[in-house]
């Protein structure tokens, strides 16, 4: 008879990459049958599947075009904002960074299975990291043309 904790069992060693073979060899030397075996991995396998779909779906109900500025909600004008400053003070230097912040984080205040802390920390460190990588790159330029010319 297959119990929750059978499922529950097969599904975390699958989680962890476990070979399904190693897992039935364990689940056989302590007494479950193979009629168990074959139902418990069955009814895993179909959770797995539907948990999959669920997620296909939603992450194609979430793909959108960043340029179709209609659909933008209130919080999402506010990940432009770092693109707009580094566009205005960094030319196009600032304008490759500020696009390649702007489009990581959309995609990250969009993603459908972070939770909203998980988002607003994603997308904070994403801007500074990226505004880091602004100013250092800045100050290499600076120093190479001083160098070199």
């Amino acid at each position: 008879m297959v119990t929750q904790e059978l499922l529950e069992y097969i599904s975390g060693q699958i989680k962890q990459e476990k070979d399904p073979n190693e897992i039935r060899s364990v689940l056989r030397g302590q007494g479950w049958t193979e009629d168990d075996l074959d139902s418990a991995f069955n009814q895993v396998t179909q959770k797995n599947d539907v948990f999959e779909k669920v997620i296909e779906t939603e992450e194609k109900k979430n793909k959108f075009n960043q340029f179709n500025f209609k659909e933008y909600k209130w919080y999402e004008w506010l990940a432009l904002l770092p693109a707009l400053i580094l566009l205005y003070s960094g030319g196009g230097l600032g304008a490759l960074i500020g696009f390649l912040s702007w489009n990581r984080t959309l995609s990250t205040i969009r993603h459908p299975l972070y939770s909203v802390a998980k988002k607003i920390f994603l997308t904070i460190l994403i801007n500074i990291l990226l505004i880091i990588l602004y100013i250092a790159l800045a100050i290499l330029i600076s120093y190479l043309i001083e160098k070199y010319l």
